[in-house]
């Protein structure tokens, strides 16, 4: 059997709840692999993420994966209003994983912060995921330090 063509392509920020069923696998790749319970990603539903995406001071990148007749990945980049960029999130479905979809997604991204001249770009990696940190460290990412959070007793 042979390699389904992939396309990368970018929807505009109308389209964003194309993504969802993409952003709930995501979701539940962290939940499973998560050290700590994390009962505020557990109760966060679309909305809320689009709210945290979607602000009048962000400019927004969404970039997906097309992959026979569906979407199979994406790659959502920002930059706020004080220049700084960031990669808000970025989803490869397993069946695509290996196949340098994730790097096509992150250089079309990283390219449009570059060409908007953004040079100070972050991104968070969720705490069990940390298996993709040599990912994004092969485009230049460090850590600077770590984010630390109280959870409710």
């Amino acid at each position: 059997m042979g390699m389904t063509e992939i396309t990368i392509i970018e929807l505009p920020p109308e389209r964003l709840d194309l993504l969802q069923p993409l952003w709930e696998r995501l979701k539940e790749h962290h939940l499973a692999r998560a050290p700590y319970p994390w009962e505020d990603m557990r109760g966060k539903s679309w909305e809320d993420r689009k709210r945290e995406l979607v602000r009048p001071n962000k400019q927004l990148k969404i970039l997906a994966v097309q992959s026979g007749a569906g979407l199979a990945g994406y790659c959502i980049a920002t930059i706020t209003d004080q220049a700084w960029g960031e990669i808000d999130s970025l989803y490869v479905a397993a069946e695509l994983r290996g196949r340098a979809v994730g790097r096509q997604l992150m250089e079309a991204a990283l390219g449009w912060l570059d060409a908007a001249g953004i040079s100070a770009v972050t991104i968070s990696v969720a705490c069990g995921n940390e298996a993709a940190l040599p990912f994004y460290e092969k485009f230049g990412f460090r850590p600077r330090s770590y984010s630390l959070q109280r959870v409710s007793r």
